[in-house]
């Protein structure tokens, strides 16, 4: 990757990172108000916290080892923008106590469909074992989540 590309992957690697920290908050904001499912909303905020810290190791990599990628297909940041809003916007309504059960369960769908939309595995290239295994990682656990919260969304009808 020419340094300029390594520039704009970083960039985009370090605004997933704080929207995984986000979800992480809006997570954990789930498990202390949604006192009957706290257990599940916290593992839900813990994994976040990890896929944030697997980024750093990632932008890592890529600083140190830019020679091993290659650019792929970073995110549009009006997207970004628009997926860190809503995160907030859901984060502030918990707080305010004005976000019911159920949309807390859309917004954590929105949150996990968003993540998925982002494409981790096709931001940037690569023939690393390690990388593509927490590419696979992110993907994978996304897909578990969205799944168990469409399952509790289907139980808060």
């Amino acid at each position: 990757m020419t340094p300029e590309m390594v520039q704009k992957a970083v960039a985009s690697m370090q605004s997933l990172q704080k929207i995984e920290r986000s979800a992480s908050e809006y997570y954990r904001a789930c498990s202390n108000r949604w006192t009957q499912e706290t257990d599940f909303w916290f593992h839900l905020s813990q994994d976040e916290t990890v896929h944030a810290a697997n980024l750093q190791k990632m932008i890592k990599m890529v600083t140190t080892e830019p020679g091993l990628f290659w650019g792929g297909k970073l995110p549009e940041q009006a997207f970004i923008d628009r997926f860190e809003h809503e995160i907030i916007d859901g984060l502030s309504k918990i707080k305010d106590l004005t976000l019911y059960h159920r949309d807390s369960i859309t917004t954590a769908i929105y949150i996990e469909d968003s993540f998925l939309e982002v494409g981790y595995p096709d931001i940037i290239g690569t023939g690393d074992d390690v990388f593509n295994a927490m590419l696979k990682f992110f993907v994978k656990e996304t897909v578990i989540h969205r799944a168990e919260l469409e399952s509790l969304h289907i139980i808060d009808d």
